[in-house]
């Protein structure tokens, strides 16, 4: 809801999660579907107090893609200098948008602090963000984890694969590991 109640909350489970050395927050920009309509002026200035408290206590926010353009998520981004972006490769090639993971790169690439990999079939909406294990679904993963290499970007990447089987999932692992190896699997 973006209320000051909201804020304590995050920061809390920051505070919460130090002990175990937390160093990136990830949030989302969209409300949930049933919630009122907030603008995104007050969407940013409250990602910009929660970007504040998590730097006093060197946590880094990143914002991830869902629904958004990366022209929306870019006005943010300059808005708040101190927010990274988290680019979910699996939200960006929902509705089948067979571009999207390099769409949100060439504008976002800049600001990435954080990726979010996973497989789906291109569907919109929650019911199209599957999260599938590699080459379970439509997107191209080599690809854009290539296209993430050839930016530059060697930071924290999570594989959210939530579907298949626990062989599935150490495949995964395995693809992962070649794809930011450039090794052949």
């Amino acid at each position: 809801h973006f209320h000051n109640a909201d804020l304590g909350r995050c920061v809390g489970q920051i505070d919460a999660l130090e002990p175990v050395g937390i160093r990136i927050f990830n949030a989302h920009f969209l409300e949930a579907r049933s919630a009122p309509r907030i603008s995104p002026e007050a969407k940013t200035t409250w990602l910009r107090d929660l970007v504040k408290a998590a730097t006093d206590r060197e946590v880094t926010v990143t914002l991830e893609n869902v629904d958004e353009p990366p022209e929306v998520l870019r006005k943010v981004l300059d808005a708040v200098p101190d927010l990274r972006s988290c680019l979910d490769v699996g939200h960006a090639h929902l509705d089948q948008r067979t571009d999207g993971a390099r769409t949100y790169l060439a504008a976002l690439a800049d600001r990435l602090g954080l990726v979010h990999i996973h497989d789906n079939h291109g569907g919109h909406g929650e019911a199209g963000d599957e999260h599938l294990p590699f080459g379970q679904g439509t997107i191209n993963l080599e690809r854009d984890v290539q296209a993430l290499k050839a930016r530059g970007y060697d930071g924290h990447a999570t594989l959210e694969i939530f579907k298949g089987t626990p062989d599935d999932k150490k495949a995964c692992l395995r693809k992962a590991f070649c794809y930011l190896n450039t090794q052949s699997f």
